[in-house]
């Protein structure tokens, strides 16, 4: 797999960096992965990494002046390669290797019986030069592949409809072939993208079934096609056109266009410029006589000129379906962001008077799996909630909608929570998705009595800052998990004046890691909260928050983040 790489264009310079998947910080000094010298540069500007789903994202990191995607300020973006990001006078392209154009080619048209051999009576006459020639070769039939390309709309039906002109000279077969790099052996059956064959029976097939592709076999099963392994080698190692002559007088059970074995013939190969572990070659057998209307020189110089045109087309076309595909994947994620983000909690009416509380929510992906929720019963009852799902994307955000409806209607002040959370389970392990284990965090606050109760579903404990000890774990861990068919689970209680501040966190909290694979860990958050002077809620979250961004340096966070903090007001 080829290196992707980033371009920087400043100041009529442009510099060429390669880029981690895991991620790369931009800023204006050191220790920054990437700096970029303006005073427009924030100290930690911005993070480029790649997602799961291959998609290269720019994340600002709070700079002063921005990061810009087609004039828009963003928080993160997905970006396509060579679209352009602008951050100060910096202008900063996705230089996508040539892996990425294989990945649309449309599947071979046919299995046909190919045998390669060597088998040509001249030896190659190949272009001195890269320059075009001084005139237009084969215009007539220039025009049209011109034409043939700029109706085109989809990638699948390049290759196809481009062996279909080019097979319409006569006698000529035009096939597209995808061999291996330079660096492999040559297989014995090169793989088929496409293939024409003019003068055949099928012709009338085809015409009646343009646009339509993959195609059935275009040509009868008990022929065969024999390829030049000489002009294929010399095509794929040179990464430059090659031509041979031949006159066959053999095996008549073995031709090469099926049609007059003894006809003198011309093969060119040329690559399609496809990089990466595979080339796309177009390959055109024609007969040497005035069937073609040229001469092979002509013939060659024009095939020349094709191959660059397609090529050319090609990578518009997958760099079209690219951001097509981009376009409604982007569409969806956002979508669903939106709807999962309305169920992050908000603080209910009436409990602001008695406590202060805080919630800090961020997936690693635009949907996360991830849950946290506070809501009130009545007035003197406020119930929250933390978990966790052991998946992540679309399967998760439904796991925890289905987990969200099933507490917020089930809970009762009066009933028992253990009892609460076994019947939940009950309802999980009916969910579609019942596969899917979660772990939870389940309390309920008593406010006319000051008595915090709560539950334990194997999620991590909560830390609790009780004024005369300081920051400890709250509660015993559970062993069982919602999802689980024989899960038991158990109640416990705390009084409220003992409580000077309560911390639900996710296991993503304490996962984070350094560039150095160190983990944060529940003694790097005790730490962290031991060092926060301010006892309100949102200071608590906050803190917690910047020192995971510190911790992690250039690494792009690659868990779910959730923080629900909440400290009792005293009574008045």
């Amino acid at each position: 797999m080829e290196t992707t790489r980033l371009m920087i264009h400043a100041r009529g310079e442009t510099r060429e960096l390669a880029l981690r998947p895991e991620g790369l910080v931009l800023g204006r000094v050191p220790p920054a992965d990437i700096v970029l010298e303006s005073r427009m540069v924030s100290r930690r500007h911005a993070r480029v990494f790649r997602d799961p789903f291959g998609r290269w994202i720019f994340e600002d990191l709070g700079s002063s002046n921005g990061t810009f995607v087609q004039g828009r300020r963003i928080d993160a973006c997905p970006v396509l390669p060579g679209e352009p990001v602008h951050i100060g006078p910096f202008a900063l392209k996705i230089a996508q290797p040539q892996d990425w154009l294989t990945a649309g080619t449309p599947p071979p048209s046919f299995d046909a019986n190919l045998v390669v051999s060597d088998f040509e009576t001249e030896f190659f006459q190949e272009s001195s030069s890269g320059a075009p020639p001084k005139t237009q070769p084969c215009p007539a039939r220039w025009a049209e592949l011109a034409d043939c390309l700029a109706e085109l709309t989809n990638l699948t039906a390049l290759y196809p409809e481009v062996c279909r002109h080019l097979g319409k000279m006569r006698n000529t077969v035009a096939m597209v072939l995808r061999v291996p790099a330079a660096a492999e052996p040559l297989p014995a059956k090169p793989q088929v993208c496409a293939a024409y064959l003019s003068d055949s029976p099928y012709d009338a097939t085809m015409d009646d079934t343009i646009g339509f592709y993959p195609q059935a076999a275009l040509t009868p099963p008990e022929r065969a096609y024999r390829l030049s392994r000489h002009v294929i080698e010399k095509a794929r190692t040179t990464g430059q056109p090659a031509m041979a002559k031949t006159i066959f007088s053999s095996d008549t059970q073995i031709t090469v266009t099926l049609i007059d074995e003894f006809s003198p013939r011309g093969i060119i190969g040329a690559p399609l410029e496809v990089g990466g572990k595979s080339l796309d070659l177009l390959y055109l057998d024609f007969p040497l006589d005035e069937s073609v209307g040229a001469g092979p020189e002509e013939v060659f110089a024009f095939v020349r000129l094709a191959a660059r045109e397609i090529a050319r087309v090609r990578k518009g076309l997958s760099l079209m379906e690219l951001r097509a595909g981009r376009s409604i994947l982007d569409s969806e994620l956002s979508r669903a962001r939106d709807m999962q983000a309305k169920l992050t909690p908000g603080v209910p009416e009436g409990i602001g008077a008695n406590l202060d509380v805080a919630v800090h929510y961020r997936p690693a992906l635009w949907v996360g799996g991830d849950y946290a929720d506070l809501w009130s019963i009545n007035p003197e009852h406020l119930a929250f909630a933390a978990g966790h799902v052991d998946s992540t994307g679309l399967p998760a955000a439904l796991v925890l909608a289905g987990l969200r409806l099933a507490l917020r209607s089930t809970i009762d002040a009066t009933h028992s929570l253990a009892d609460l959370l076994a019947r939940v389970n009950q309802q999980l392990l009916a969910h579609p998705l019942r596969e899917t284990s979660t772990s939870l965090f389940l309390g309920l606050l008593d406010l006319s009595k000051g008595v915090l109760r709560f539950v334990n579903a194997a999620h991590p404990q909560p830390l609790v800052l009780l004024p005369q000890a300081g920051w400890s774990a709250l509660g015993q861990p559970g062993a069982a998990r919602l999802g689980a068919p024989e899960a038991t689970f158990h109640e416990h209680s705390l009084k409220l004046k003992d409580i000077a501040a309560l911390l639900l966190y996710t296991p993503g909290v304490t996962q984070t890691r350094s560039p150095r694979g160190e983990e944060f860990g529940t003694a790097g958050l005790v730490r962290t909260l031991k060092a926060t002077k301010s006892d309100s809620a949102q200071s608590l979250v906050q803190t917690v928050a910047d020192a995971m961004e510190t911790f992690r340096q250039s690494l792009a966070q690659r868990h779910d983040l959730t923080l629900l903090a909440l400290t009792p007001k005293p009574k008045a």
